[in-house]
């Protein structure tokens, strides 16, 4: 055997090594990448959700000039424009808007709001006017509200 067959039949230990370092590195590559989009990735809980809900009115009601609805007799403050603010768990005040639509039914009035609400209480308090406030777990303030009055 010659010295040149010896070293085909014994190849270099350095290339395994070489090769180990590669795929070591590579590895660590992926692992930062894959880890940095965990972290962009994992906060998928928006800022904040468009809180929409609905007050019915189911006696007390008229209909208005304008084909929408609003209140009468002791319900006269609840028509379109009336308030409506939201409290979070704490009894912070984190939102206010106004009933932006009614639609008269039947002798029933149908009054709507829909606006921006903070993400992140466990629930909400919702008060329409002056009408005291009704609390709803989040997931149901996420998936819409209903309140009735009257009747």
């Amino acid at each position: 055997m010659t010295e040149t067959d010896a070293v085909e039949q014994n190849p270099s230990p350095r290339l395994p090594r070489k090769r180990l370092i590669v795929v070591a590195a590579v590895v660590f590559v992926v692992a930062i990448l894959a880890f940095g989009a965990w972290a962009l990735l994992r906060d998928t809980e928006p800022d904040a959700f468009e809180l929409r809900g609905s007050v019915g009115i189911v006696d007390g009601a008229r209909s208005t000039v304008s084909g929408g609805c609003e209140g009468k007799g002791g319900y006269d403050d609840l028509a379109e424009g009336a308030s409506v603010t939201v409290s979070d768990a704490s009894g912070t005040t984190v939102a206010t808007g106004n009933i932006n639509d009614s639609t008269y039914i039947d002798g029933a009035c149908l009054l709507s709001f829909a606006f921006d609400v903070p993400a992140g209480s466990d629930f909400y308090k919702v008060e329409v006017s002056h009408r005291g406030e009704v609390t709803y777990p989040a997931d149901q303030a996420r998936s819409g509200v209903f309140m009735t009055i009257g009747g």
